[in-house]
């Protein structure tokens, strides 16, 4: 039993599970990560197009942010491993008077706290985005700090790292039971195996709610299905991630950038959503996307289409992250809102500083703000 005694137990190894293990064995901290999957990284993460940003209406949402910005930024200096971080920046071109009014209204808060965000004229959008549709066009929302990076190379430099740093990885292995003593849980019972620790940390993405009868709480996510594809690669065109917030009839945007090694990445949010656990893509995603993108960005309609794939983003209700340390000693890692991946790295460096107490005054402020407790009615502008 000596042997199979750890820190903390992580339960999920993808773009939340990934990083904490490699935070916490870092920092010196006997970590055990349990996947059900073959590799890390195989669930939601491969589903995710890489976007990272800052641009949040939600002051611990923002902040976790600024931080993954900064740890992604210098994973090249600080690891030697290309993830290909490409800093882009965000920009939502906005065509319609009330969208304006909407994105102005964020934008004093979102300066307040530090980000490095304006609205830009007409002109300077086109500086910016020169093939972007003229007619209509008022201005953009502009991040420039913001930026992407390649999910699966960063999922697995997060993993081949953690394992350099003494973490170890259990693939194939689900689990099953909590092992609890009194009120405290103390371990973990796996399809192949027993294992006890002191803590553990639950990262398993839309399927956090699978232990809601074993935590004896609610957690209240309901993941809705997404749709994204990957072009040919071509000569750079533009550096922003575009997302355009008009609202259609059978979407509520799109977004799009161009990946560092010159593909564009496009995804769109259905109208109204779709909610089930089917991966298969649909008939009519391409035509959807296609018809909208010529609304904003036209010249791509060539590009030729390498494939397509849909994933799941696991909503609460305010569209923030849960973060809670519950009585029994296991940390909730949930409701990631289809941010996980932009949300990993500091969500795991945040997980070690909670369960070895380190927390400062402002990740408390963080935590409180994403407590699974919270009210849930400050939702989130840009979801």
């Amino acid at each position: 039993m000596q042997n199979k005694k750890y820190d903390l137990i992580i339960i999920g190894s993808g773009s939340i599970g990934t990083p904490t293990a490699y935070f916490c064995a870092k920092n010196r901290l006997k970590t055990l990560v349990i996947e059900k999957n073959k590799a890390p990284g195989r669930g939601q993460n491969r589903a995710a197009i890489g976007g990272i940003r800052a641009t949040h209406s939600d002051y611990a949402k923002a902040m976790l942010c600024l931080r993954s910005i900064e740890i992604f930024k210098n994973w090249f200096m600080n690891t030697g491993d290309d993830i290909n971080w490409f800093e882009g920046g965000y920009f939502y071109p906005i065509y319609k008077e009330e969208d304006k009014v909407s994105v102005l209204s964020q934008l004093k808060f979102q300066k307040s706290i530090g980000l490095n965000i304006n609205f830009i004229s007409k002109e300077e959008a086109l500086e910016i985005a020169p093939d972007l549709v003229k007619d209509g066009l008022l201005g953009a929302l502009y991040s420039p700090e913001d930026g992407s990076a390649s999910p699966l190379k960063s999922n697995y430099s997060f993993y081949k790292n953690a394992l350099l740093s003494g973490a170890e990885f259990n693939f194939e292995e689900e689990a099953l039971e909590l092992i609890t003593k009194g009120d405290k849980v103390i371990g973990v019972k796996t399809s192949k195996d027993i294992y006890y620790s002191n803590f553990v940390i639950l990262s398993t993405g839309k399927d956090a709610n699978n232990f809601k009868d074993i935590l004896n709480v609610d957690i209240p996510i309901k993941p809705d299905c997404h749709e994204a594809g990957i072009t040919e690669p071509i000569a750079r065109l533009f550096n922003p991630m575009i997302v355009d917030m008009r609202v259609y009839d059978d979407s509520k945007n799109i977004y799009f950038y161009q990946n560092k090694e010159g593909q564009i990445v496009f995804c769109l949010t259905p109208n109204p959503s779709i909610y089930g656990d089917g991966e298969l893509s649909t008939s009519n995603f391409l035509l959807q996307f296609s018809k909208r993108l010529f609304d904003v960005y036209p010249i791509l309609g060539n590009l030729r289409i390498r494939r397509i794939w849909r994933g799941f983003y696991p909503n609460t209700p305010d569209g923030n992250p849960i973060i809670e340390l519950l009585d029994n000693n296991v940390l909730l890692l949930a409701g990631m809102c289809g941010q996980g991946f932009m949300l990993g790295p500091s969500i795991g460096e945040l997980a070690y500083k909670i369960i070895s107490n380190s927390t400062s005054s402002q990740d408390k402020k963080v935590i409180s703000s994403l407590s699974l407790h919270r009210t849930f009615d400050n939702a989130e502008f840009f979801k």
